[in-house]
């Protein structure tokens, strides 16, 4: 197995590999195998605690380009996305070989691309139930980080402590539901932005910009699994001058 394409901003990782039997035996392994999502994938890990623990929310996959395969080679394209970048932490490739069907896990660089990070200020409120502060944003993925207000609150017992939702289930709904995300162009372009993982709680650190909401956070690159292509929404992140969240606009301002 070689990996002959790789990108990652941290949140986000895409990968092009190849298998190539070097022999007959070989060949017969690779025309029946199977590479289900577990066999083949990319995943975020923990340092301290290795690939059975993410520290993060994710997805997966893979699918295979079959117009490229032939009687020695199979292609495969990986896609991995995170909900943010809060683990402590590295990604590594989980990959299938040999004959005995063993897993190996191969390291593999945290981040290949630009990531610029801003502030966003506005003397408008684009919600009561938070403010938005930061953003994170790639060729790749985006994250909008703010400070929540009246969605959840911190408990604390002799038992341990967490946070619990305190917005009732509909209103938690509406507000995903109404959340509308653009990011806007120096020369005024709008480009709509999904929303993805949104209104995720977090305790503050460096990481966050010591903020204790994940806004809303997604990936532009997809796989279309029914055209077998990449989809690929990429945006100049050298353009950006704001976004607008809910119909109101947030001056950008980046962090050097």
């Amino acid at each position: 197995m070689t990996v002959e394409e790789y990108v990652s901003d941290g949140i986000s990782a895409y990968a092009t590999v190849k298998y190539e039997a070097l022999d007959e035996i070989g060949k017969e392994w690779l025309s029946y195998k199977r590479f289900d999502h577990e066999l083949l994938c990319l995943k975020p890990c923990s340092i301290k605690y290795g690939s059975q623990f993410a520290g993060v929310s994710y997805s997966y996959g893979n699918f295979e380009i079959e117009e490229m395969r032939t009687e020695s080679e199979r292609y495969f394209y990986i896609e991995m996305n995170c909900n943010g970048d809060a683990y402590d932490n590295g990604i590594v490739l989980v990959y299938s070989t040999g004959m005995g069907g063993s897993l190996c896990e191969q390291p593999m660089e945290k981040c290949t691309v630009e990531t610029k990070v801003f502030t966003l200020s506005s003397n408008e409120q684009a919600s009561e139930y938070f403010t938005p502060t930061h953003l994170k944003i790639s060729d790749l993925s985006y994250v909008i980080y703010g400070m929540q207000n009246g969605i959840y609150e911190s408990w604390r017992s002799e038992n341990g402590n967490g946070v619990k939702s305190i917005l009732p289930e509909e209103d938690k709904y509406a507000l995903y539901d109404n959340l509308t995300i653009k990011a806007v162009t120096e020369n005024g372009e709008k480009i709509d932005l999904e929303k993805g993982w949104s209104f995720g709680s977090q305790d503050p650190a460096e990481g966050n910009f010591y903020t204790d909401l994940k806004i809303c956070s997604s990936n532009y690159t997809r796989i279309d699994y029914e055209q077998n292509k990449w989809i690929n929404y990429s945006m100049d992140i050298g353009e950006i001058a704001g976004v607008e969240i809910n119909g109101v606009y947030f001056e950008a301002t980046e962090i050097e």
